[in-house]
């Protein structure tokens, strides 16, 4: 390989990284953007769940989880807000991807230890509401979080593993049935955010290649513009710049 075409094979490589970086820099955009509209919500269904489950669990422990999800919120946000102004004044985004992994790890996790704080094998109706409500977070939650779905995968697989794993435990024959619904609704649920990650990736980068397109067509009428006023040979101003 000859020396140009080393220089050429190392710019494409930079050229594909910076697209590559651009694209990502948006996925995380536009993950912050919706996270600000999800995560209020998702306090008025983890007051639901303290509330209906609190007798049985113990008001303590329900209140307990529900503040814990209240601080969680709280913190994801203004920590979110500030490395995001960060990233977008810096143009280095992996601290950004850091803080929105941890924070729907550790959501999911607390979601999550809800689901082994409420579940009471003696009530089947408890039971089926908390299935339910938890199916729902991870369902619901698809959406928002898929822009980027190592985020989704970091939310929504602590939040149903402990639910699955005591439900397993139980050892009845309809327990592990259950369980192996949640396995399926859970892998179905990864699946599809990993589609819809690939949806949105293609139309950032339809975005970006109009984009550059655009750019490049006011470039060449700018260019065409001034070859039209100047002589080819001489670069000096022809009869139309007179004109």
């Amino acid at each position: 390989m000859t020396q140009l075409d080393k220089t050429l094979s190392a710019r494409e490589d930079d050229a594909l990284h910076t697209v590559v970086d651009r694209v990502r820099h948006e996925q995380l955009r536009l993950l912050v953007r919706h996270l600000h509209l999800v995560l209020p919500g998702s306090l008025a269904i983890a007051l639901l769940l303290a509330w209906g489950f609190g007798t049985q669990a113990g008001t303590v422990r329900a209140v307990a989880w529900f503040l814990a999800i209240v601080v969680l919120v709280g913190v994801r946000l203004l920590v979110v807000k500030r490395v995001m102004r960060r990233a977008e004044e810096s143009g280095d985004y992996r601290r950004l991807r850091q803080v929105l992994l941890l924070g729907a790890l550790v959501s999911g996790c607390i979601w999550g230890l809800g689901g082994v704080l409420f579940f009471d094998p003696r009530d089947a109706y408890g039971f089926a509401l908390l299935v339910i409500v938890l199916g729902g977070v991870v369902a619901g939650s698809l959406g928002p979080h898929s822009y980027y779905f190592p985020n989704y995968a970091a939310f929504a697989v602590p939040t149903m593993t402990p639910l699955i794993a005591t439900v397993f435990l139980q050892g009845s024959s309809f327990y592990s049935l259950v369980g192996v619904a949640m396995i399926f609704f859970l892998l179905l649920n990864l699946y599809y955010s990993k589609q819809y990650e690939g949806m949105v990736l293609r139309s950032i980068q339809l975005q970006f290649s109009n984009e550059d397109l655009l750019q490049e067509l006011k470039r060449t009428n700018r260019q065409l513009h001034r070859y039209s006023f100047t002589d080819s040979l001489t670069g000096v101003g022809n009869r139309r710049q007179f004109d």
